[in-house]
C-alpha cells in the first residue's frame, strides 16, 4: 500500500494532482493508513474525501464534521494524543465516540 508520505512527494501536504495518478485501490490504502473514513466510491469523490481529511488541523479545536472524516480508531488516537480520558470505544459506535470527544474538548 502507498502511504501518505509516499503520495506526498513534495512534503507540502497532499495535492489533488498527486492523488490523480493513484488507482482507487491505492487511494483506499492511503485513506486506511491515514485513518480517513471513506464513504464514496468514485475516484474523484474519494480524492475529495482524502483532501478534506488531510486538511483538518488536528492541533486545533475539532467539530463533528471534522471528526466524521476519520475512522473511530483515528478519533480515539487523536483523543489519546490530547490526553483525553475516553470511556467510549469503537463498540459504542462512531457517534458516541464523537459526542464524548466533543464534550471533553469543549469542557
Amino acid at each position: 500500500m502507498i502511504t501518505a508520505a509516499e503520495a506526498d512527494v513534495d512534503s507540502d501536504g497532499l495535492e489533488e494532482s498527486e492523488l490523480l495518478g493513484l488507482t482507487i485501490t491505492q487511494l483506499r490504502g492511503l485513506a486506511a493508513d491515514s485513518g480517513y473514513e471513506l464513504t464514496k466510491t468514485k475516484k474523484a469523490d474519494i480524492i475529495e474525501e482524502i483532501l478534506a481529511a488531510a486538511s483538518v488541523d488536528l492541533t486545533g479545536d475539532l467539530d463533528a464534521d471534522d471528526l466524521a472524516l476519520f475512522t473511530v480508531e483515528k478519533i480515539l488516537e487523536i483523543a489519546e494524543a490530547r490526553e483525553y480520558t475516553m470511556t467510549k470505544t469503537a463498540e459504542d459506535g462512531k457517534a458516541a465516540v464523537i459526542t464524548e470527544f466533543l464534550a471533553i474538548q469543549n469542557a
